[in-house]
């Protein structure tokens, strides 16, 4: 025997549906558009390093940092930027190209393979630890062996203290960060807001951005490599570069348990 529900029951049943569609539509329409100002915001930076860094009748552009993958980044559940000095372009030195350009399928055949990978393994064991419930570097797969996990790269962002590309190659001539530091000082500042990171990694930079992010007087906790702060709900870290020899798994490891004590901390 077939039996039908109430009316009223159906009724109100396909109310709900209807309201859980209008309001899954709502929460789309609400994304697509937070995701459309924040690219809007980010063209906007890309402009202002152009007109504060391009020198005219030289033919070097700047190399455009910022979220690897804009949407990926904006709707990750921890949001990390690595604050690095600057960027080093190996095919011809003159810049002129975007970190999103790593934003794509495969990777790991296409740059992390190859292009420093001293940088950029010891970033992306990292952002993965951190991303996947704390792991330490003994329970993550080789990258060699699980290329995968470089796409772990699509919810960071990377923020270079010096917006042209390295002239001394990859080694960074510090008086001269200084000097860019001065001189995008507003601009990485607007950057950074417009970010609005939960966890900054100071990659031997920290000592640069201590006064804005008033930590210069604050006493942190102190690691074997790292020191790191919490305040207002962020995580600062000053580390060392990840191209820094030796010690990886030290430097990756005391990285995530400091992601780890922050978040603990911010569940009470």
């Amino acid at each position: 025997m077939l039996y039908s529900l109430p009316i009223t029951v159906t009724i109100n049943k396909l109310k709900l549906m209807n309201e859980n569609r209008i309001t899954t539509k709502i929460v789309n329409v609400h994304e697509v558009e937070k995701l459309k100002q924040f690219n809007k915001e980010l063209e906007g930076i890309r402009k202002e390093i152009d007109k504060n860094c391009c020198e005219a009748g030289i033919d070097i552009s700047p190399m455009y940092d910022g979220p690897i993958n804009p949407k990926m980044y904006l709707n990750s559940n921890i949001k990390i930027a690595w604050l690095l000095k600057e960027g080093y372009d190996s095919e011809t030195g003159k810049g002129g190209w975007s970190y999103t350009e790593l934003a794509k399928e495969n990777a790991y055949e296409h740059f992390f393979r190859w292009q420093s990978i001293p940088t950029w393994h010891p970033i992306i064991y990292t952002t993965y630890g951190i991303l996947n419930g704390f792991k330490k570097y003994n329970e993550m797969p080789d990258i060699k062996d699980n290329p995968g996990i470089c796409e772990v790269v699509n919810n960071i962002a990377i923020i270079n203290v010096q917006k042209m590309p390295a002239k001394g190659g990859s080694i960074s001539n510090f008086p001269e960060i200084n000097k860019a530091f001065d001189k995008n000082f507003k601009l990485l500042e607007k950057q950074i807001a417009l970010l609005n990171p939960d966890i900054l990694i100071g990659c031997n930079t920290m000592q640069l951005y201590k006064n804005l992010f008033e930590i210069a007087s604050d006493k942190g906790t102190n690691k074997t490599i790292t020191d790191y702060y919490i305040k207002n709900g962020k995580l600062y870290i000053d580390a060392y570069h990840p191209a820094r020899r030796g010690a990886k798994e030290v430097y990756v490891n005391e990285i995530i348990e400091a992601a780890q004590d922050w978040f603990l901390t911010k569940q009470g």
